[in-house]
């Protein structure tokens, strides 16, 4: 009776780790995504428009409008964060799915 008690147990906390890892990998991929689109955003901001076919960027250092790129890239990154439900909507996000990670076991 105590070994059929404890299967049920057993099979049930399985089922139930095996949701959480479904949730969690879906949040990780969304997550994923959104680091992405941060990325995609920062891209799209440091990419050299105004020069000419075959010149090379200048890369001595930041160019005069080196804060206007500054600028830029904080806007789509943020537009990016707040597309993708906020800042704190993210951190909680990434909170939640760190909380289930594996964490390595101590001898």
């Amino acid at each position: 009776m105590f070994c059929k008690r404890m299967a049920t147990l057993h099979k049930k906390g399985r089922e139930r780790l095996e949701e959480i890892q479904a949730a969690n990998r879906a949040e990780t991929e969304r997550l994923i995504g959104v680091l992405g689109d941060v990325l995609a955003a920062a891209r799209e901001a440091t990419t050299p428009t105004d020069s000419s076919p075959g010149q090379a960027p200048d890369v001595e250092g930041p160019g005069p409008d080196a804060e206007g790129v500054e600028e830029r890239v904080g806007r789509l990154v943020l537009k990016a964060l707040e597309d993708a439900g906020g800042i704190d909507e993210l951190a909680t996000a990434a909170e939640a799915v760190s909380a289930y990670r594996a964490r390595p076991r101590r001898p």
